[in-house]
């Protein structure tokens, strides 16, 4: 299998040693990569357009990572011409009210996904997960509306779940940054099987997430969009060096609710084998914690319930990519969405194999949720 990549771009990278666990290991400086991807020194005529993916797991490094890459754009270019935020949303750029942030000629866009899946339902499985991906795609576009007719967009998906993420997406990006090992197929295909990188990862998220090790948050594995894989450390970046404000699309009481989401998910590991009355229980407790900070607002017991089905249904996701037997989400999600949830995530999906995963079914019932899959798919229709 090709290895590790030596040359990028007819440029010999240069890697150093580095131990962080049980052995040594070669990786280069992330800025390297930088150098290539952000070489202008003056503004192009038109607008540039760089697109990357980190993936990793919660304290895996990649807000580390993130504040590097801004801290390099701030130092290559004048940072008083760079804007960097980070967003749950990519309509955010048509609000009036943020409208003086697009005269900065370099904008930084990150969409955080921790963030961004708390609140909304940006799947497959959902026609608006069409609507991001077109919103996506035509971000030069949205700019040019707003007045600015040159300058570089950097957008950064940061992600806990790259199988989540729309494969249009995941197809047209630069570069694609793992920071934690995953046992899923579609890691070791990223990884052309190579058993070297593979190990190096298995280490690297090892000794971050279960051993706590700092240095190893420092390091990850990249995959260019010509294929070549590259071991790499980027140095620790505090939030003293670098801002990055947040910026959310949403209402009072979607931050709340998102909030509420993410305790729960924090409090319970399987939220579905929890008796409904102990997870609303918490969750009276919890807004009841929060009332100084959101006094105005009510939630009500379908509200619960959309807090309760959201918590689930991350922790599905999860659980389904992780190989464990999930029988018990059945009472929380209905057939349909467990079968468009199946539909998002694996590839060239037969009707075979529907009815091999859902025996409990009828072949017409597959059959119509297919087709009305890839009916949402297209945008021809609304989940």
């Amino acid at each position: 299998m090709p290895g590790l990549t030596k040359f990028l771009g007819g440029r010999k990278l240069d890697y150093f040693p580095i131990n962080f666990g049980s052995g040594d290991y070669e990786v280069i400086d992330i800025r390297q990569l930088f150098e290539d991807m952000f070489q202008y020194k003056e503004l192009p005529d038109d607008f540039d357009l760089k697109r990357l993916i980190i993936v990793g797991s919660q304290n895996s490094g990649k807000s580390v990572l993130i504040r590097n890459i801004v801290l390099y754009i701030q130092k290559l270019y004048h940072s008083e011409d760079v804007n960097a935020f980070m967003t749950n949303d990519i309509r955010i750029l048509e609000l009036e009210q943020y409208k003086e942030l697009w005269n900065y000629p370099i904008q930084v866009i990150i969409i955080d996904d921790a963030v961004r899946l708390g609140i909304d339902s940006r799947r497959s499985m959902s026609s608006a997960n069409v609507d991001f991906t077109q919103r996506y795609f035509q971000i030069r576009h949205t700019l040019a509306e707003m007045g600015r007719t040159n300058g570089i967009i950097i957008l950064i998906l940061a992600t806990q779940s790259f199988s989540g993420i729309d494969k249009r997406i995941r197809d047209n990006v630069q570069c694609t940054i793992f920071k934690t090992y995953y046992r899923q197929k579609f890691f070791q295909e990223q990884l052309n099987y190579d058993e070297d990188i593979i190990n190096f990862m298995k280490e690297a998220t090892y000794q971050s997430l279960i051993c706590s090790n700092p240095k190893a948050r420092e390091v990850g594995v990249g995959v260019v969009q010509t294929g070549d894989i590259f071991q790499f450390r980027n140095r620790m970046v505090s939030e003293n060096e670098v801002s990055i404000p947040l910026l959310l699309y949403e209402s009072g009481k979607e931050v709340l609710i998102r909030e509420l989401i993410a305790k729960l998910m924090n409090k319970f590991s399987t939220i579905f084998e929890i008796p409904d009355k102990i997870v609303k229980g918490y969750l009276y407790y919890e807004i009841d914690n929060l009332r100084d900070v959101y006094p105005q607002i009510t939630l009500t017991n379908s509200d619960l319930s959309y807090i309760i089905r959201w918590g689930v249904y991350l922790q599905y996701e999860n659980i389904f990519e992780n190989g464990i037997d999930h029988n018990n989400i059945k009472e929380f999600l209905s057939l349909k969405e467990r079968v468009f949830f199946y539909l998002g995530n694996e590839k060239n999906v037969s009707l075979e194999m529907l009815y091999d995963n859902f025996p409990e079914a009828n072949p017409a019932q597959l059959r119509n949720f297919k087709s009305e899959y890839l009916r949402v798919l297209e945008g021809e229709d609304e989940y």
